[in-house]
């Protein structure tokens, strides 16, 4: 009868716990804006130049602060950079880097518990979308990319989004997209991939300026137009080559089938392409490249 008890009342523990851990979650839930991109503003230049340099790269948290900090360090001339799945707290190392670069965050992990598709669970895990730029944007906008997960599996899972920031330059309208399109099998159908890139496409593509410059880059999580799955056992998902507008080009990296790479709109000339690694060669998915507006 003892143990009964004691086993009953650890029983009425866990629960009390449990009901404590949803609450917590869910005021966090609550008090914490998805839609707003945090704006640490440095400069108020305009692009004037037709040619600009970019860089993006997924951050993963596995590779550390020192590898992240061996492949930041040579590229602090670049006009704009797009970080996916950055750590909330590596803002104040960025701004270290990037002294006179805008820096814009949103939130993607912002739960107190977050479980990774393959089951991995982590605490306090706050990282999001960054963008740093040497000009001014017009405008810096954050998007939520659709999902078909419930209420209680969003609060422990990433939230597939985007970062839109418009630039105008001399006339022209320069759309840069950082994307993270990360995906959860464990609470989402199968189908949602194809929700999520038909959303993408006219959602986003066809409703801005169809004279603008377009620029979208970050993790799609399929394999790219024009990639093969040289592995047998690969059912990785794939973006159809008629899924691409016509005259638009891609940028990844040749022998990685990551799904993480860059789209330019036909307007856009691409005229230098880096793909980078760090010496320990545990390094995020990462491009450096220089485009002109026609």
């Amino acid at each position: 009868m003892k143990i009964l008890k004691l086993f009953g009342w650890a029983l009425l523990g866990l629960f009390v716990l449990f009901l404590v851990l949803i609450i917590i979650v869910a005021v966090f839930d609550y008090t914490t804006d998805d839609m707003k991109v945090r704006a640490i503003e440095r400069t108020t230049q305009p692009i004037t130049e037709e040619c600009v340099s970019l860089f993006c790269a997924y951050l993963d948290k596995g590779n550390g602060v020192p590898v992240f900090e061996e492949l930041l360090s040579g590229i602090t001339d670049t006009d704009i950079i797009l970080l996916q799945n950055c750590e909330e707290s590596y803002i104040e190392k960025l701004g270290s880097l990037f002294e006179s670069h805008n820096g814009y965050f949103s939130f993607s992990k912002r739960s107190p518990v977050t479980i990774s598709s393959n089951g991995k669970v982590s605490f306090m895990d706050f990282s999001g979308l960054y963008s740093l730029s040497a000009y001014s944007p017009l405008e810096v906008k954050k998007l939520l990319l659709p999902t078909d997960t419930n209420w209680f599996s969003s609060l422990l899972s990433s939230m597939p989004s985007t970062q839109i920031l418009e630039f105008q330059n001399n006339g022209k309208q320069l759309f840069i997209i950082n994307l993270d399109n990360v995906m959860n099998d464990q609470w989402e159908s199968d189908d949602i991939n194809t929700i999520r890139l038909e959303y993408i496409k006219t959602s986003i593509i066809e409703t801005l300026p169809q004279d603008g410059y377009f620029l979208i880059a970050g993790n799609w999580q399929n394999l790219l137009p024009g990639q093969s799955i040289m592995e047998e056992n690969n059912s990785g998902e794939v973006i159809p080559l008629n899924w691409t507008k016509t005259g638009w080009q891609w940028v990844y990296p040749p022998d990685e089938l990551i799904g993480y790479g860059v789209l330019a709109s036909g307007n856009v000339q691409i005229k230098e392409v880096t793909f980078l690694e760090t010496t320990s060669k545990k390094h995020p998915q990462a491009i450096s490249l220089h485009f002109c507006l026609e």
